[in-house]
């Protein structure tokens, strides 16, 4: 058992002390969003949004730092072409979705339209675009 813990621990130290740098390099991007907003079945309010890659498979964090709280969104395609770090949302009558992630040297990440989305689309509501510009601290 004492082997088993041992070994555990050294494990996970030797993992931090591996893992860390690279944490560390991580661009913490900024975005400050005037409206409140869905993200897939997720309603966040508006606020100071530190936005940044949790994982390199695609993951992104967005926390508030109003709140503190956080959320991991996988973006369901990825788009090239652009090079403005921002957060683009569609938005109907001031309902707003994220739409696309830009982060810097980087492809975009796109997220599809929600049933909710679909249905205010389906409904006539008529379709606005806005850009929140991601500023590097």
């Amino acid at each position: 058992m004492k082997n088993q813990i041992r070994n555990f621990v050294m494990g996970a130290g030797l993992a931090a002390l591996l893992c860390g740098p690279s944490l560390m390099a991580q661009n913490n991007e900024i975005a400050e969003i005037p409206f409140d907003f869905h993200v897939g079945q997720s309603t966040l309010p508006a606020g100071t949004y530190n936005v940044m890659k949790a994982t390199e498979t695609g993951i992104l964090r967005l926390r508030s730092e109003d709140t503190g709280e956080s959320i991991l969104v996988a973006g369901q395609g990825r788009q090239d072409g652009k090079d403005n770090p921002r957060l683009t949302f569609r938005c109907y009558s001031g309902d707003c979705f994220l739409s696309e992630i830009w982060l810097p040297g980087s492809p975009a990440y796109t997220f599809w339209k929600t049933g909710r989305e679909k249905e205010l689309e389906k409904s006539g509501v008529r379709l606005a675009m806005n850009y929140v510009p991601l500023a590097t601290r």
